[in-house]
């Protein structure tokens, strides 16, 4: 009898362990999700925000335009150097379309880490709905069109696997997003080479020496030295507004590839948490996000 108990008593104590064990590992898991939709809102509303930046990209370099049409008294090659260069502004609110479709999603697969909040409750199946409604599935890649046709059927079955899900969603937006950062950088990079030219084409008579003179700290007298320095400082001016978007493009760019990543490893039986960690912490510097208290 007494080795029966020691028997019950050990097979009691295994099982509590395991149970704490999975217990633990569930919370761990949910912790996780929680911390990745979060960044995944970041994204989404840092990837808002640089279209937005892009119309007004559009106006600066339609300011420079209008700037140096004036200054060289409307010379129409100027204008020519111009001419067919613009942002699309109906593919940007596309893009800001499924970009703010994708945020929702987000923020209800946040709200499922709260173990009293259910399917229902968060709207994720909505929300998800929404989000390959959004897209034009005829400009997809064959890749792409076997995500999108995968989240619609995963999203519609009775067993909602919301990690593949996720995955397939940050998938999307990740590609939809790296091929029109190509195109976006074509049209900013021939916006900026559009004005150098055109800069370069304005006569030095057309300055005021006096003027240029207090604008630039070099240290020169010649006239024409000091007007070719204030039209490269000029240059310079409209190649940091450049640099600044491109750089911000290529910064979440990397943050939506480590997200992806992320989630990637969570749909893993086996995932490796020290690597979940790593790709965490590299999207928080990329994203300057801080983790609320």
């Amino acid at each position: 009898m007494a080795k029966n108990f020691k028997y019950y008593g050990l097979i009691i104590f295994v099982t509590t362990i395991i149970f704490s064990s999975c217990n633990n590992d569930t919370a761990n898991f949910q912790n996780t999700q929680k911390n990745v939709s979060l960044r995944g809102e970041a994204l989404t509303a840092q990837l808002s925000g640089l279209y937005n930046s892009l119309s007004e990209m559009n106006n600066y370099f339609g300011y420079k335009k209008e700037y140096l049409i004036v200054i060289t008294k409307n010379d129409s090659s100027v204008q020519y150097l111009f001419n067919g260069i613009s942002f699309d502004n109906e593919l940007i609110d596309s893009l800001n379309f499924i970009i703010d479709k994708t945020a929702r999603v987000y923020r209800a697969y946040e709200m499922l880490t709260d173990i009293s909040v259910g399917l229902e409750k968060s709207g994720i199946v909505k929300d998800v709905k929404f989000f390959y409604e959004s897209i034009d599935f005829n400009s997809l890649s064959e890749e792409d069109k076997k995500i999108l046709t995968d989240v619609k059927q995963a999203s519609e079955s009775k067993k909602f696997e919301r990690k593949e899900i996720i995955y397939g969603v940050s998938s999307i937006l990740l590609n939809i997003i790296q091929n029109d950062f190509e195109k976006e950088k074509i049209i900013i990079n021939k916006f900026f080479e559009a004005y150098d030219k055109g800069l370069q084409k304005v006569q030095n008579s057309s300055f005021d020496y006096a003027k240029v003179e207090n604008l630039v700290s070099e240290p020169y007298t010649d006239r024409d030295v000091l007007i070719g320095l204030y039209k490269l400082q000029l240059r310079n001016e409209a190649n940091q507004s450049r640099n600044e978007i491109l750089n911000k493009f290529s910064t979440l760019m990397q943050a939506a590839e480590k997200i992806n990543a992320i989630h990637f490893e969570l749909t893993k039986q086996k995932r490796d948490d020290d690597a979940v960690d790593r790709l965490m912490s590299e999207t928080d510097l990329l994203l300057n996000y801080i983790e609320k208290e």
